[in-house]
């Protein structure tokens, strides 16, 4: 079954290749409001100071940050405009994405822009509602583990620090398997996000073994992709502007197939891409072909029932 959904699912994906267009933009759009952003913090002296060598950085640096408050404040609001930006105009591009595997899923060609204007007016809010929503479950349960943590801080402080890293471990795991499917839900079954949220945990309860070969797959496959980068980008390593352009651009591959691993601590979570929409929506039609064939089979067992009672009243 997974193996079938793995191939239909490139197959869906290079067969439309426009569907990497909003990951291409977004990718590009973070490339320039990061140059932006580092050009008016005042740190691109950085960029000559990188190619003289360490010490220059470090010296570089230690003299702008102590040289005043005025430079700490270019920084930090370089930096909150940068996140802030990417992420409000990254959401819509995310949705564009996921209104085209809508569209494939319906056997409908995807349109990128299209989709931009069309779904963006009917989920974008709803999206961000349910990332921030997300995020805050995860900041949650890393405060949660880090309490637990405390408890033993009068103990030692090692056996604290291992506590706070265990129930975080636990926690981690448990969140990002149970909304794995909250973007598939929002979109494909048009819920809220407390509903889309509810759907995923009771979805994950009820199909544990499709969600978490599916999960692991899709943590498998991304991790494959990016060990399998790296190493046949080794030879042009030296010429660091290629690399890095190359690599970003492979990089795009798992992350509109299997999804995309958005790290900030502590707030984690696991985008689901193609295949997880797929999977989901593969997913329902079983069940609800069971549910059919269940109800098809209680009509059968009623008419045998029937049939049994009205032979024996002609016997009599």
């Amino acid at each position: 079954m997974y193996a079938r959904l793995m191939k239909r699912g490139f197959r869906d994906v290079f067969s439309h290749p426009n569907i990497f267009l909003p990951d291409i933009f977004g990718l590009l759009m973070t490339f320039a409001i990061g140059w932006v952003a580092f050009y008016f913090s005042g740190l691109d002296f950085l960029l000559q100071d990188i190619k003289l060598g360490g010490d220059d950085v470090l010296n570089g640096l230690s003299s702008y940050f102590f040289s005043g408050s005025g430079d700490i404040a270019r920084v930090l609001f370089s930096l909150i405009g940068f996140f802030i930006t990417t992420f409000l105009i990254g959401a819509g591009l995310q949705v564009a994405k996921y209104g085209m595997f809508k569209d494939m899923l319906n056997n409908k060609k995807p349109g990128f822009f299209r989709s931009l204007f069309r779904d963006n007016k009917k989920y974008y809010w709803k999206f961000i509602g349910m990332k921030i929503a997300v995020y805050l479950t995860f900041a949650l349960g890393f405060i949660v583990a880090l309490l637990f943590g405390l408890l033993f801080i009068g103990f030692s402080k090692i056996f604290a620090a291992w506590a706070f890293a265990f129930a975080f471990a636990l926690l981690f795991i448990y969140l990002m398997l149970n909304m794995f499917f909250v973007f598939p839900i929002l979109f494909l079954d048009e819920k809220g996000i407390k509903e889309s949220m509810r759907m995923s945990f009771g979805f994950v309860r009820d199909n544990r073994k499709i969600a978490f070969y599916v999960f692991l797959i899709s943590l498998l496959l991304y991790g494959g992709f990016f060990l399998a980068t790296t190493l046949s980008l080794l030879p042009v390593k030296d010429f660091s502007s290629f690399y890095v352009a190359v690599g970003a651009v492979i990089g795009l591959i798992p992350i509109v197939i299997v999804g995309d691993f958005p790290f900030l601590p502590p707030l984690f979570q696991w985008q689901a891409g193609y295949f997880g929409f797929l999977s989901y929506k593969q997913s329902f039609f079983l069940r609800k072909k069971k549910i059919l064939y269940s109800k098809k089979e209680l009509r059968m067992q009623r008419k045998n029932l029937v049939f049994k009672k009205e032979t024996r009243m002609s016997c009599i």
